[in-house]
């Protein structure tokens, strides 16, 4: 029988590490390197092990319920799109688009998944967590940001998504 994904990490008592060894997408992040002027503390496993600890130490006193687990999760699988789009350009790394990459990914996973489920409404949410969650590093960047903020602002928990950027730049 399959285990709700939020009754784990409430198990588990959002200890990323004890979360992190029983998904196999999480394990696979140990192996990827990441841009240095970006990311110093170094692969995208370890920088994700520092924003889920970041958001449960600053965040987790301000949310209800749901919506820890919602940003925990879009958290633990924000970056996981990155084993699909990391190269090499002009000797410095990049992932272009490893937010929609890394939304397909976690949809992938959690239908596929024998272990664990979310239903489709959090799912949804999450995946476009996922999808979104460069947009406020990249505010000033965006071409027609209008369009991508009202796009984002339809799928999205706003204040979700400022802590997930939040988290991820600290």
């Amino acid at each position: 029988m399959r285990k709700h994904f939020f009754a784990f990490l409430e198990e588990k008592k959002y200890c990323f590490d004890e979360i992190a060894n029983d998904i196999s997408l999480i394990q696979q992040l140990k192996y990827m390197e990441q841009n240095h002027d970006y990311h110093e503390e170094g692969n995208v496993y370890y920088h994700t092990k520092l924003v889920c600890e970041y958001i449960v130490e600053n965040h987790f006193f301000e949310l209800e319920s749901n919506q820890k687990n919602i940003l925990f999760t879009a958290a633990l699988f924000h970056d996981v799109g990155k084993q699909y789009s990391t190269k090499i350009e002009n000797g410095k790394i990049v992932s272009p688009f490893h937010g929609k990459k890394g939304e397909k990914l976690f949809r992938e996973f959690f239908f596929k998944n024998q272990q664990f489920f979310i239903p489709v409404k959090e799912r949804e949410q999450i995946a476009n967590l996922i999808a979104f969650h460069m947009l406020p590093m990249n505010f000033i960047e965006k071409v027609e940001i209008d369009y991508f903020l009202i796009k984002a602002s339809w799928c999205v928990d706003m204040k979700l998504l400022y802590l997930l950027s939040l988290a991820d730049i600290n």
